[in-house]
C-alpha cells in the first residue's frame, strides 16, 4: 500500500512545517499504525511532538487553529503525566488527530515511528511496512484464567438484578461485558494464550482477536442477540450462561483451577435458571 495516498495524511506537510517553526518544538514523529507503515484510510493520525523542557501546558486553541488552518470541530485535552500532553481532535474533514506534546522523547520507544522533518514529502520509510507487535496474546497462567472465570460469573450473576428492575441500559452494558469476558475465555481455551480484557484493549489488538475468533470459535457470538426484533434479554443471558458453563468446564479440565470456581459456575447457573422460571418466559433452546 502506498501510505502517502491516504487522505488523512494530506494535513501533514503544512502542519509539520508549522510545528517545527515553533520555538519550543524540537522534533515531530508520526506514530501509531501510520507511523508503523500499516495504516489504512480509517486510521487516526498520531503525532508525537518533542518539546523543550520548559514546556508545561497544553497548546492553546489559537495555536492549534494556526497549525491546522482552522479550529478543530472537537478538542479534548488530557494530561497523561508530567511529561505528556494529549490533544485529541476531530478536524473539519473528519480526520481524527492525536497530537502528543512530550518532554521525555529521549526515553520514548521511537523504533516504529516515522520522523517528519517538514521538508521531504513523503518522509523516508513511510511506505515500508514495519514489523508489528500490535496483537500479541501472552501465555496464559492459571491465576489469570481463574480471575477471568470468576469475573465472567460475577457479571452474569448481576444480570438478574438488572432484568427484574427493568434497567435495560444497564443490562445492555453488562451483556457487552459478558460477551467480551466469554470471548476471552474461549480464546484461552483454544490457544492457552490470553489476549487480555477485550473491553480495554486497543483497536488493533481487538482486530486481531476478532479475526481469530471469527475463524476459530465454535460459538457464533454475533448471533447471541437477535437483531431482527427487540433484544430478548433473558434468552440472551441464558445463551451466555450455557456457553460460559461449557468453556469453563474445558478450562477446568485443562488447568488446575480452584474448586470454588466450579461451585460458583453451578450456583450462578442454577440461580439464573430459577430466575427465568420464576420471573421470565422460558427461553428457547
Amino acid at each position: 500500500m502506498d501510505m502517502t495516498k491516504l487522505p488523512q495524511l494530506a494535513i501533514l506537510p503544512d502542519m509539520v512545517g508549522r510545528l517545527l517553526r515553533l520555538d519550543f518544538v524540537d522534533e515531530v514523529y508520526l506514530s501509531g499504525s501510520l507511523g508503523r507503515g500499516q495504516g489504512d484510510r480509517y486510521s487516526d493520525v498520531d503525532l508525537q511532538v518533542a518539546v523543550t523542557r520548559n514546556f508545561s501546558d497544553f497548546l492553546s486553541p489559537a495555536i492549534l487553529a494556526g497549525l491546522l488552518g482552522a479550529p478543530p470541530l472537537a478538542l479534548k485535552q488530557i494530561n497523561l503525566g508530567s511529561h505528556l500532553w494529549l490533544h485529541n481532535m476531530i478536524l473539519a474533514d473528519g480526520t481524527m488527530l492525536d497530537l502528543v506534546c512530550r518532554t521525555d522523547i529521549e526515553s520514548a520507544d521511537t523504533g516504529q515511528w516515522t520522523r517528519l522533518d517538514g521538508r521531504e514529502w513523503p518522509p523516508v520509510g513511510l511506505e515500508i511496512p514495519k514489523p508489528s507487535t500490535a496483537w500479541a496474546p501472552q501465555a496464559a497462567t492459571a491465576d489469570e484464567i481463574a480471575e477471568a472465570v470468576e469475573l465472567f460469573w460475577v457479571t452474569i450473576h448481576k444480570h438478574r438484578r438488572g432484568l427484574i428492575r427493568k434497567q435495560d441500559l444497564a443490562i445492555w452494558t453488562g451483556i457487552r461485558y459478558s460477551i467480551c469476558d466469554l470471548l476471552r475465555l474461549q480464546f484461552i481455551a483454544a490457544t492457552d494464550r490470553d489476549p487480555g480484557s477485550l473491553m480495554h484493549m486497543g483497536i488493533y489488538a481487538l482486530s486481531g482477536t476478532s479475526k481469530w475468533l471469527e475463524n476459530h470459535a465454535d460459538w457464533n457470538w454475533k448471533t447471541v442477540l437477535d437483531w431482527s426484533r427487540d433484544p430478548d434479554w433473558p434468552r440472551t443471558v441464558s445463551r451466555l450462561t450455557h456457553a460460559g458453563s461449557k468453556v469453563c468446564r474445558e478450562l477446568t479440565a485443562t488447568w488446575t483451577l480452584p474448586a470454588r470456581l466450579t461451585e460458583l459456575a453451578d450456583r450462578v447457573s442454577a440461580d439464573w435458571d430459577q430466575a427465568v422460571a420464576d420471573d421470565y418466559h422460558q427461553p428457547e433452546g
